[in-house]
């Protein structure tokens, strides 16, 4: 509570008193904004109603514990996980059968799929995971069959919005590296030519031992999509790993390994005739990553070996790249990085990275600028590359992994009103209360809208679970998955320290894969209604993940927490979205703020009179956001690490008073104020990018700012004061 306070006055003057900073930075000359509208052909929403074929039940993905709703290989799907006969029908009816949201379980096995799987919006299809890094097989695998042909599409398997394919390891087991054969991508985002498909897709832990295209995004025709999410992708690839354009606010690559030895070390009958033929072929014929005009996109952790090429940046379909990477490695290739086209207001952040090529390290043949910081360079380099901070020692900046979730696998389930007209409040929170008393475990709400008229806690060691496996969000057309409708802490005294919507109420808490949204809190509404957080913790590995928090006038407040995450949340919030006071080892990866988030959610039956997406710079941006929103604040805390995250049109994307906060990869798009605003601590930021705004105020501590770009603005300096 104290530091609530704290923090709240913190706020009030920084924004009331600006004269009082020592070190203020001119706002830049305003540009339109570029993001395209989404797709105006929406869809009738569905009648909600929850019939599962199944009985939802806990399986284990790798490290993670799902639930899921549908196993592909019961009646009346039937499956075959013998490789035997073509699923590709099978597995398509599965996810069909999840009309609302939920996840499609694949057992281990071998699954012949000769067709398109199409993975519809808010549907996870899900398989056994075994990384082939650990050499211990490859559980759930799809024998692919396709024919042959030397084009994009059709793809293997198509993703829509707020879906996703997880835990798949893919085998084209017609394909010979002495007689090459070329197919269309493995995974496809058709983004805005797709039903509910424009925003937000993933690809998490999935592996390809011998694809030709791997991943693929709007490639074909000139569709956009935005905020695509691939986590530990790998394989071996003979055309390309990846090839992606025209994508908005704002995608996060992390953990992706482009290498031969995929296919030539391959084990169980999938390795390579000859490994000698396939490295000579990769090095000849394959990039491993073909970038367009991807917006503000963060890669982290990329592998990439033995290839042509491993970056190569191409012309886009409505504008350039402009995107950060931070840990690339790319050795044994020709060329390492080659840039042929760029945003030439700006350009692209290398950070704590290895580039290495027979012939070039790297080759800017644009206007823009390829900034470097802290990057060991194997080759020659040519263009324009700023290489002022190119041996700075960047040890300090450390992208921890993501702590595994420790939640029991115990499932929880009851049958909760889900038609979003009876108060859902009181049978939940028995539930909840039952999971308590019983040790912890899951509990699971399925897809539908539950209104809530009351606060719930979730005690230790239970996690409040809804139907996403993935990352989600409102979509333009309908939003399905599971959704909390929020009916409580309007008009409270004191919004930033009344109970909020959500507790968690002791260690390893947790709240995920589901959408909280506040019906009664339209921007018509003037400044909107102040109302209390939408969730609050207190306690050791609590985490908030995969969520959507929609016209909340404050998000998530973690106070006096231990190693706690905040992980793939998008939020369209008036005031604050994550306030984290005191405690330390805090980790916020992954997410996003955008007002668009509070206009595109396809509920407009169910709340008070909403604006379309036409009236967002006039009602959200220009007269809220933009003048009060702080994205970030951090108060008396330690070791707070926050990468990959941006935010649009919020008036500050960090605050830190008294706090020692490291950040890799931040951005922040028609900023109101500072980027950053400090008062004591530490702070130090890697891979910084904005427009509009100012970069920082500081008025005491430690600032540290490495290979940072605005637009408009390509020879920013790093800055170091004490």
């Amino acid at each position: 509570m104290k530091n609530v306070r704290k923090c709240l006055s913190l706020l009030l003057s920084f924004l009331l008193l600006p004269g009082l900073v020592s070190c203020v930075e001119a706002p830049k000359t305003a540009q339109p904004d570029t993001t395209p509208a989404p797709p105006t052909t929406l869809q009738a929403p569905p009648t909600y109603t929850y019939e599962p074929f199944q009985t939802p039940m806990t399986v284990q993905c790798g490290a993670q514990v799902l639930v899921v709703d549908v196993v592909a290989t019961n009646h009346p799907f039937n499956a075959d996980p013998t490789g035997q006969t073509d699923s590709t029908s099978a597995i398509n009816r599965a996810l069909a059968s999840c009309p609302m949201g939920g996840t499609v379980w694949l057992p281990a096995g071998q699954y012949l799929v000769s067709g398109t799987l199409k993975i519809p919006a808010f549907v996870t299809l899900a398989g056994d995971w075994i990384d082939p890094d650990e050499g211990r097989g490859y559980g759930t695998v799809l024998l692919a069959t396709p024919p042959s042909r030397d084009t994009p599409l059709p793809a293997l398997i198509s993703i829509a919005g707020s879906a996703g394919v997880r835990g798949i390891t893919v085998y084209y087991p017609q394909q010979d590296i002495r007689d090459v054969k070329p197919y269309p991508f493995t995974f496809y985002v058709a983004g805005s030519n797709t039903q509910n498909g424009y925003m937000l897709q993933s690809i998490i832990d999935c592996a390809v031992i011998n694809g030709y295209r791997g991943l693929g995004a709007c490639v074909s025709g000139a569709p956009v999509h935005e905020m695509m999410t691939v986590e530990n992708f790998k394989g071996t690839f003979l055309y390309c790993a990846a090839e992606a354009y025209n994508q908005a606010d704002v995608g996060t690559w992390r953990n992706v390994t482009v290498s031969p030895d995929y296919w030539a070390d391959a084990a169980y009958g999938y390795a390579c005739s000859d490994a000698t033929a396939l490295r000579q072929y990769t090095r000849k014929n394959t990039t491993a990553l073909i970038l367009g005009d991807l917006e503000w996109t963060q890669f982290s952790n990329v592998s990439v070996s033995q290839c042509a090429t491993g970056v190569h940046l191409v012309k886009g379909k409505r504008i350039e790249f402009a995107g950060s990477f931070y840990n690339l490695n790319v050795l044994d290739c020709n060329v390492a990085f080659r840039a042929d086209a760029i945003d030439t207001r700006w350009g692209a952040l290398i950070a704590a990275s290895s580039l290495a090529g027979s012939e070039a390290a790297l080759i800017n043949n644009t206007g823009g600028t390829v900034k470097l910081a802290g990057v060991t360079l194997a080759g020659s380099v040519s263009g324009t590359v700023d290489r002022n901070a190119e041996k700075t020692d960047l040890s300090a900046f450390v992208l921890k992994a993501v702590p595994t979730p420790s939640t029991s696998a115990v499932l929880f389930t009851d049958k909760i009103p889900a038609n979003g007209q009876e108060d859902a409040s009181a049978q939940l929170q028995a539930l909840l209360d039952r999971a308590g008393r019983e040790g912890g475990g899951l509990v699971y709400l399925p897809a539908g809208r539950y209104l809530l008229t009351s606060p719930i806690t979730i005690p230790a060691g239970v996690e409040l679970r809804g139907a996403g496996s993935v990352a989600g969000r409102g979509q333009s057309g309908t939003s399905l998955g599971t959704i909390l409708l929020g009916d409580y802490g309007y008009d409270a005294a004191d919004p930033f320290t009344g109970q909020a919507l959500i507790t968690l109420a002791g260690d390893r808490a947790a709240v995920s894969g589901l959408h909280i949204f506040y019906t009664k809190n339209s921007p018509l509404n003037a400044t909107c209604r102040p109302c209390t957080y939408a969730i609050r913790g207190s306690g050791k590995g609590l985490r908030a993940e995969n969520l959507s928090i929609a016209a909340a006038y404050l998000g998530i407040d973690f106070a006096d927490c231990t190693d706690s995450v905040i992980k793939k949340v998008t939020t369209g919030c008036y005031r604050n979205a994550f306030a984290i006071n005191g405690g330390c080892g805090n980790l916020i990866e992954g997410c996003l703020q955008n007002g668009t988030v509070i206009t595109r959610h396809g509920l407009t039956a169910l709340c008070d009179p909403w604006p379309d997406e036409a009236k967002v710079f006039e009602l959200v941006f220009d007269p809220i956001t933009r003048q009060q929103l702080e994205y970030i604040r951090a108060c008396d805390t330690e070791d707070l690490l926050i990468s990959n995250s941006f935010a649009y049109g919020a008036h500050t994307l960090i605050s830190s008073q008294n706090s020692r906060v490291s950040v890799i990869g931040m951005g922040a798009d028609n900023l109101g104020g500072p980027l950053l605003n400090m008062n004591g601590g530490q702070v130090q930021a890697l891979n910084v990018m904005r427009w509009n705004g100012s970069s920082y105020v500081r008025q005491s501590g430690a600032l540290t700012l490495f290979n940072r770009l605005t637009i408009g603005d390509k020879t920013e300096p790093s800055v170091q004061e004490n």
